[in-house]
């Protein structure tokens, strides 16, 4: 459930302000955000800033994150639950907001980086109108660029606008120059827009300081085993601060970019998803209609068909079917595949494509609010499907005809043999063909004029690389699901999974076939 972003103002240690251990900026004012894979040390690092520029010295640095923000979840799954605005205001009257965002590539599911990129849109439409920087943290002691790394990356490159390239830096967290494997310049073609990034390695004191701080607690440890632990304290400290002091002068040169971009790319994205899945409705259905047609053609070439039995055909044919039409707002639509219920047109929420806020907040879910239902769990009181099988679109289903035209109409009615008939219901039959042919063509046209709008702004320029780098992504989750032996309901989710983004794929692969 997206809701308003925290913000944390984090004073200094002791209320007492300190000259910053880090070269003060010349901009008065600089706004960082912070994103990358779970588990690569994101909170620490802006902990870690907040440290420095309140002048702590090694023996003082202490965790200042927003505790009340952490999830409890193991490493794999994303320890921050919101996006949260971090303020720091130095000695010298520098203000540094660092937006900390929930890690992506979460083991709970793809779902649930979706939820995890609406709130850092949220977070960012709501507080921030210009950032200075864009930085990922990457853990640099990996062997190579694992998958979920480089789904990421390939999902912060969808993020991203390339407008921004020269505000992007990458902080490799874990290691120095010499435990350091990832380099930008190893990354594969896809994500060649970022290769050329600025990029900083970074051993967080801070997780050195609280291990010296349990062995200083503990009577038995050698006085010789604390001065050295201390002397590598320093150490590692002062590596830190040199590192972000050339960080800091790079912040201070990038120009400042509005975020509006951001905001529109993500839209963009959002529309395509939505417009994808009316869609792929939306030829799952033309393409039954083209091979009734075509059965009918065949049927009428090669057996005689009474005249009854060919009206009645023709008649299973134009009978009302539902589409998805476009809105000009947003509805909360049922789209379970059996279901077609528009269960509340021009919803009055923020638009949000995550399931659990239709079911907390959309009013299709209220007479459930008092249930111990909620969220995904939440039954709709329109259709009765739960809130799992609802979607924000700006489309609505709707009945509609499909006529039989005029001139087989005319040709039907004059029909004085069965031959008259079939020849006039085989000029239907071509004609249907034909026109669901056309009509699949101008469907992926739609789909393509979409992304080819999304791919001049993108910093990867690949959305449909996107969609492959999600489907690796899924068969490597579900590899090691087996090898874990996990349960087979878990196994059967991430397939599912596997088959949307499949279906997906299909669509616009099949879109550029069509456009050549």
């Amino acid at each position: 459930m997206v809701t308003s972003t925290p913000v944390v103002y984090i004073k200094p240690p002791k209320g007492v302000p300190k000259p910053s251990a880090l070269q003060s900026p010349r901009k008065n004012e600089i706004t960082i955000l912070l994103i990358g894979e779970t588990g690569s040390g994101k909170t620490a690092f802006m902990s870690l800033l907040a440290n420095l520029f309140h002048g702590c010295d090694p023996l003082e640095l202490e965790e200042m994150n927003d505790k009340a923000n952490e999830s409890g979840h193991n490493k794999t799954q994303s320890q921050t639950k919101d996006a949260t605005l971090y303020i720091i205001n130095t000695s010298t009257g520098i203000k540094i907001r660092i937006l900390d965002t929930p890690g992506l590539a979460d083991t709970k599911g793809l779902k649930e980086d979706e939820v995890h990129k609406e709130r850092i849109n949220h977070a960012i439409q709501s507080n921030l109108k210009y950032i200075d920087a864009v930085c990922i943290l990457a853990n640099g002691t990996v062997e190579r660029l694992g998958m979920a790394t480089e789904y990421t990356l390939n999902q912060i490159t969808k993020m991203f606008p390339y407008s921004i390239i020269d505000n992007i830096g990458f902080i490799f967290t874990h290691c120095d120059e010499f435990t350091r494997h990832v380099k930008l310049g190893d990354l594969p073609e896809a994500l060649k827009a970022i290769r050329s990034s600025r990029d900083w390695v970074i051993q967080n004191p801070l997780a050195y300081n609280k291990s010296y701080r349990e062995l200083a607690g503990d009577p038995s440890i050698a006085a010789t085993l604390l001065k050295k632990g201390r002397r590598n304290l320093r150490d590692s400290y002062e590596a830190a601060v040199e590192k972000l002091n050339d960080w800091v002068g790079w912040l201070d040169s990038r120009k400042i970019q509005p975020t509006h971009e951001i905001l529109r790319l993500y839209q963009m994205s959002t529309d395509i998803e939505t417009q994808m899945s009316a869609t792929w409705q939306r030829i799952a259905r033309l393409s039954k209609e083209r091979e009734e047609a075509k059965k009918l053609e065949r049927d009428l070439n090669g057996a005689k068909m009474s005249k009854k039995d060919v009206e009645e055909r023709i008649k299973a044919q134009t009978e009302p079917t539902w589409e998805t039409v476009e809105t000009e707002e947003y509805n909360t639509i049922c789209v379970e595949p059996t279901c077609h219920s528009n269960c509340h047109i021009s919803c009055s929420i923020p638009f949000s494509l995550d399931g659990a806020t239709l079911g907390n907040c959309c009013c299709a879910f209220h007479a459930n609010w008092g249930s111990t239902a909620r969220g995904l769990a939440a039954e709709c009181t329109e259709c009765g499907h739960t809130a799992q099988e609802h979607r924000h679109h700006y489309h609505k289903h709707e009945k509609k005809p499909r006529p039989i035209p005029e001139e087989t109409k005319e040709a039907l009615r004059s029909a004085a043999t069965s031959e008259q008939t079939a020849a006039a219901a085989l000029i239907f039959a071509e004609q249907r063909i034909k026109t669901s042919n056309a009509d699949i063509q101008k469907a992926q046209a739609t789909i393509r004029g979409l992304i080819e709008g999304y791919n001049q702004l993108a910093l990867s320029h690949d959305f449909v690389g996107h969609i492959r780098s999600a489907i690796k992504m899924l068969q490597a989750h579900k590899s090691n699901l087996e090898t874990e032996g996990a349960a087979e309901g878990d196994i059967q989710l991430i397939d599912q999974n596997i088959e949307q983004f499949q279906c997906k794929l299909d669509l616009l692969q099949e879109k550029r076939e069509a456009g050549r």
